[in-house]
């Protein structure tokens, strides 16, 4: 009997535990409509209709969502959007249009894209202060 006890006090621990997930959620997420989740949950959720629908709305994204867990800054996001490459623009000696090169050109033959000639990109050096 004593069995018999511990075996339905673990069932309907599990149940109970199963039945508050959606406020679990949405209590983790800092949801904005924490409230009526809980109240959907609590009353409407003995219906598996009620059970479902705060459990999506819980997992529904708002914009004042505060999760509690932020993201470290020094993980890349990728959705980021790669950073523009540095380059430098340079006057063709020849036709004297604007030609933009990469600082792992410099010191090397570049050629121009209008006139089609070649030159070397010189470093250039930094104002003076």
């Amino acid at each position: 009997m004593e069995e018999l006890n511990r075996v339905l006090a673990t069932v309907v621990a599990i149940i109970a535990a199963l039945y508050f997930v959606p406020t679990a959620i949405a209590m983790y997420r800092g949801h904005k409509n924490l409230a009526a989740i809980v109240a959907v949950n609590l009353l409407l959720g003995c219906t598996l209709f009620g059970w479902t629908a705060a459990l999506a709305w819980s997992l529904m994204a708002d914009q004042e969502t505060t999760p509690r867990r932020r993201k470290r800054s020094h993980e890349p996001n990728p959705f980021d959007e790669p950073p523009e490459p540095i380059t430098i623009v340079y006057s063709c000696p020849w036709c004297g249009r604007q030609v933009t090169v990469t600082p792992n050109l410099i010191g090397f033959a570049v050629t121009c894209s209008h006139c089609c000639r070649q030159f070397t990109a010189t470093p250039i050096a930094p104002p003076a202060p």
